[in-house]
């Protein structure tokens, strides 16, 4: 029984972080941004959504986060998923060579369940 409440957690849980992603994508698109992948993966590690800002030729690496209530935002990511996720958009890089030419940054998102509310820090760095 205990096995089966933790399962239906995980899974909760990896639904509402889908949603957020589907609420990002869709702020992402609003802002004329186009979706390159959603949940990228490699053996170093996962991004959320990889966007195209066509128009400055801007590759956006995102990160999703999504929280009852967000109070402190900036802790959500640590210096390590930072690491990670620097490794993995060097192997994006690598597998998509037409995006070298391009600038890159890293965005984080945050999403306040309570309220709905949608943080973003651009250029996110520690």
């Amino acid at each position: 029984m205990k096995d089966n409440k933790i399962k239906d957690q995980i899974h909760t849980g990896y639904k509402i972080g889908l949603n957020a992603e589907k609420e990002v994508c869709k702020l992402l698109e609003s802002k004329g941004l186009s979706i390159i992948k959603n949940r990228y993966k490699t053996k170093n590690g996962e991004i959320d959504i990889i966007a195209l800002d066509s128009i400055n030729n801007i590759v956006v690496f995102c990160e999703v986060k999504c929280r009852k209530k967000i109070f402190d935002y900036i802790n959500l990511i640590s210096p390590k998923q930072l690491k990670r996720i620097n490794n993995t958009i060097e192997d994006f890089l690598i597998d998509f060579p037409e995006y070298m030419s391009c600038n890159c940054r890293i965005d984080s998102f945050y999403i306040d369940k309570t309220s709905n509310k949608i943080e973003v820090v651009e250029n996110f760095n520690l």
